[in-house]
This record gives structure tokens, sequence and C-alpha cells, in this order.
């Protein structure tokens, strides 16, 4: 190889290193800002710990049926909220409502 390609390559390769340094938590110009993402999990550890009850949404299905070679379904969203255990204290439908259709497997093959 020429000496200019040699040259060229070292240079970018000393850039690339140089940035990826600088952008790295562990860089000079970081240094005050190293701790931050580890007081961030703390709080959230701790924000979890203190929630009451918990909230979820959940599809259930409400109805099952077939039409014109097609299997529907028709599933309803609920809010569960669920205390510290995982045991659900409440569960109540949204207005929520989705439909699944798809082609019933042993249609036309009943006689």
């Amino acid at each position: 190889m020429e000496l200019g390609k040699k040259l060229s390559l070292f240079g970018l390769a000393v850039a690339i290193t140089t940035t990826a340094y600088l952008d790295s938590p562990f860089s000079i110009m970081n240094k005050n800002y190293s701790n931050v993402t580890v007081g961030a999990r703390q709080a959230s550890v701790m924000f979890e710990k203190s929630a009451p009850n918990l909230v979820e949404y959940e599809m259930k299905l409400a109805d099952k049926q077939k039409r014109n070679g097609y299997i529907i379904e028709t599933y309803r969203e609920y809010e569960v909220k669920r205390d510290q255990e995982g045991k659900i204290i409440d569960s109540k439908p949204t207005s929520k409502v989705e439909e699944i259709k798809y082609r019933d497997p042993s249609f036309g093959l009943e006689q």
C-alpha cells in the first residue's frame, strides 16, 4: 500500500476512536454525569416497590362465531388492577373491542 493510503486509514481510525471515547460516559467531558444512570435505576426500583396497585390492560375472548366459512373471534379489553402480590383486585371492561377473522379450516369438509 502507498504511504498516503496508510496515513489516511490511520487518521480515520484515530478519528473514530476519539469520537467513540468522547461520546462514552468515561470521557473527560462526561465525568460529572457518569453516575446519573445508576441513580435512575435506583429511583425506578424504589418507585416500583411503593406502587400500591398495578393497572394492566388485558384482552379476553368475549365471543366466537362461525360465519360463511370464517371463524370470527371478538375480544374485549379489560382494565385489571392487581395488588403487589399480583392478585386481581378489580376487573372492569373498557369500550375497546377487537375482532379477528380467519378462514375455518373445516369449512367445506362437512358432508
